[in-house]
C-alpha cells in the first residue's frame, strides 16, 4: 500500500470532533498534528470548522479560519467568504484576515460572492478591504482592480456584480478561475 493510500485510510478513521478537541490541547505538537489532519481531511471538516469560528475562545476561532484558508478544497476559502457576512464582527475579522493572507487564493470565491450577493453591505465592505489590501501588495489583475475601483466609486451596488462577473470571465479565459 502506498503512502497516499495509507494516509487516506488513516484519515477515514479519524473523528473530526476528536481533532477539534485536540486543537485545545496544551501540547503544541498535538495541536499542530490536529491542524494538519483537519486541513488534509478537507471538505468533511468544513462545517465543524465554520461552527468553531463562533467559539468564544479566540485562539480556536482563529485556528479554524487558518485551517479553512489552508485547505486545497475550494470549499474552505468559500466558507471564509460566506463568513464575511456573519453577524459577529470577530468572525468577519478572522475571515478577512485569512483571505488577505491567502492572497490570490481567495479572490475567485470573493468575486463569485460579490456577483451573487452584491446587495449584502457587510460582504461588500469586507471584500473592499480585502481587495484594497491585495492591490497595495500588487496581487490583483487589472480586472480585479476594476472591481475595487467600482466598489470605491459612486456606482450603484449592482455595478459591483457586473465588474465581478467580468473579472471572473477574464480569470476563466486565462485559466485561473479556481481558488488555490
Amino acid at each position: 500500500m502506498d503512502h497516499i493510500s495509507e494516509m487516506k485510510k488513516y484519515l477515514d478513521d479519524v473523528d473530526i470532533a476528536d481533532l477539534i478537541r485536540e486543537l485545545e490541547s496544551p501540547f503544541i505538537d498535538m495541536r499542530h498534528k490536529a491542524h494538519a489532519e483537519l486541513v488534509a481531511i478537507g471538505k468533511e471538516a468544513i462545517n465543524p470548522l465554520v461552527a468553531l469560528l463562533h467559539d468564544n475562545h479566540r485562539r480556536l476561532a482563529c485556528e479554524a479560519a487558518q485551517i479553512l484558508a489552508e485547505m486545497t478544497d475550494p470549499a474552505g476559502p468559500r466558507a471564509l467568504v460566506v463568513s464575511l457576512n456573519d453577524d459577529n464582527p470577530l468572525v468577519r475579522w478572522d475571515a478577512t484576515k485569512e483571505l488577505i493572507r491567502m492572497e490570490n487564493g481567495g479572490v475567485v470565491p470573493l468575486l463569485e460572492a460579490l456577483e451573487k450577493d452584491y446587495h449584502l453591505a457587510r460582504l461588500r465592505d469586507a471584500a473592499r478591504d480585502i481587495l484594497w489590501m491585495l492591490a497595495q501588495n500588487h496581487r490583483l489583475t487589472r480586472d480585479e482592480e476594476h472591481v475595487l475601483d467600482v466598489m470605491e466609486g459612486p456606482y450603484p451596488d449592482s455595478e459591483t456584480a457586473r465588474a465581478a462577473r467580468a473579472a471572473l470571465d477574464e480569470l476563466k479565459k486565462s485559466g485561473c478561475s479556481e481558488p488555490a
